[in-house]
This record gives structure tokens, sequence and C-alpha cells, in this order.
């Protein structure tokens, strides 16, 4: 996640969103420690094939800090 974090923010992307199922503690945990934030829910978004019932879907995301233009050699 370091290496591709390190990727966009390279690109000049000021913003990495994900999305993951609210059943899923440890994922949002490892998340969160990388510094991504919750903004929003999902209500009963999805449903795997081997459930009968749906599961609300967290979007996250982190901010990058404002990379420096790649000069051009």
């Amino acid at each position: 996640m370091e290496a591709v974090t390190d990727r966009l923010q390279g690109e000049g992307v000021l913003r990495f969103e994900l999305m993951l199922e609210a059943d899923n503690p440890r994922a949002h945990r490892f998340y969160s420690k990388l510094g991504f934030v919750e903004e929003g829910r999902l209500r009963s978004a999805y449903k795997r094939a081997s459930d009968g019932h749906y599961t609300d879907e967290i979007l996250m995301a982190k901010l990058l800090p404002a990379a420096q233009p790649r000069r051009l050699l």
C-alpha cells in the first residue's frame, strides 16, 4: 500500500478512495492505521453469493500531500 500511495502522490493524485464491507473489522482497522478516514456508508449495498443477507459498504478516503511536479529530463 505504501508503494501505491507513493506512486499516486508522485502522479499528483490528491485523494485515494476505497470501499470495504462493514462486516470486515480487520480491514477497517488496517486502512485506518494507514490514515484512511471513514466518509460514509452505503446501506445494504453488497451481497455475497454464499450469504442470505446484504451488508453495508464503508467508504474511506485518504488525502495525500500535494506532490512537487516531476521535471522532465
